[in-house]
């Protein structure tokens, strides 16, 4: 998939899992090459950050693991996100395959990123 959106805005994959954190119930739907998994009032998201430069999400039903999106922070370039359907603003990690750009993980969220909002420690919920 190519990249090409009007209005696109960057941001260091560190600096948009910072603030992804604080947003976990913000996510409407995430994924990566051949997997989307969409929010549901019973389920939750759960960030992890390994060692190694793993990033994890799960999307969790109780006790239960649904599924896990394991992102590779070497792999990721920056993070660009464009206004989408709904309001919605989607959030897309951009690596390479044959040096051109491409989206390898995304993240469909409720609303966008602005810096102020990072600073806050309280968890946001839509």
């Amino acid at each position: 998939m190519n990249i090409q959106h009007s209005n696109p805005q960057a941001l260091s994959l560190d600096l948009f899992w910072r603030w992804l954190k604080i947003h976990y119930n913000c996510i409407v739907r995430a994924g990566g090459e051949g997997c989307v998994v969409y929010d549901q009032p019973y389920l939750h998201w759960h960030m992890i950050e390994e060692e190694d430069d793993l990033y994890i999400v799960q999307l969790i039903k109780g006790k239960d693991l649904i599924t896990e999106i394991v992102i590779d922070a070497r792999q990721i370039m920056y993070v660009e996100s464009s206004s989408h359907e709904d309001n919605n603003v989607l959030f897309e990690l951009i690596g390479t395959i044959q040096n051109e750009p491409v989206s390898l993980f995304h993240f469909m969220m409720a609303h966008g990123y602005e810096e102020e909002e990072e600073r806050s420690s309280s968890r946001w919920t839509h």
